[in-house]
């Protein structure tokens, strides 16, 4: 489904806010493929490595057909809650949290471009935490692949053979200055990745 024609979802990043999230949580257990939901960030243990590995399959999946939102913060619905609203813990707030998420999509080829909301949504009771919204857009550049697999992926498939490339990544601030991220060539035309005001 073509993010724009999901009528729960604020198209513009601005618009969301935490209640947008809290009635996504509510109404949806099952995410629906235009938006996913990811507990944490940074992962710790030792199941870190394929948590990365499912952050990169979405972005990639997202990028390879209609776009979509992950919205980290939000377990999904193996965690038993006794209100939905449960579901949304957050993520800590501090550090720069879109330069550690493209971090995390470093393996993806080519790069995917990005945006997030303007500033993390921060929990009510708890405003040391909160939810970090990233916009997908479905990518001209496709199809996308994750390195360290040599697969790609689309929703609904178990994915399809791709030859490596190198990773990069940019990003752009979203009130008008651009930087590349270390290592990134400068921004073609026709694509771009959004980096929400700087250090969330």
């Amino acid at each position: 489904m073509e993010i724009e024609e999901f009528k729960d979802l604020p198209i513009r990043l601005e618009a969301w806010t935490y209640e947008t999230v809290v009635t996504l949580v509510k109404k949806y257990e099952f995410e629906p493929g235009t938006f996913d939901y990811k507990s944490v960030l940074n992962p710790t243990g030792a199941n870190q490595n394929e948590y990365i590995k499912s952050i990169c399959s979405t972005v990639c999946s997202m990028a390879n057909t209609d776009g979509g939102f992950v919205l980290f913060g939000v377990q999904d619905r193996k965690i038993t809650v006794t209100v939905p609203e449960d579901r949304i813990t957050g993520i800590p707030i501090g550090g720069d949290l879109l330069k550690e998420f493209g971090n995390k999509i470093e393996s993806i080829q080519p790069e995917v471009y990005f945006e997030a909301v303007p500033q993390v949504l921060k929990r009510p009771n708890d405003p040391s935490k909160g939810v970090l919204v990233i916009r997908v857009p479905k990518s001209p550049r496709r199809p996308h692949m994750l390195l360290t697999t040599g697969i790609y992926y689309r929703r609904g498939d178990g994915g399809s053979g791709c030859r490596p490339g190198s990773p990069r990544r940019r990003y752009r601030d979203r009130r008008g200055s651009r930087g590349p991220a270390s290592g990134a060539r400068s921004r073609p035309p026709s694509s771009h990745v959004g980096h929400a005001g700087g250090r969330l």
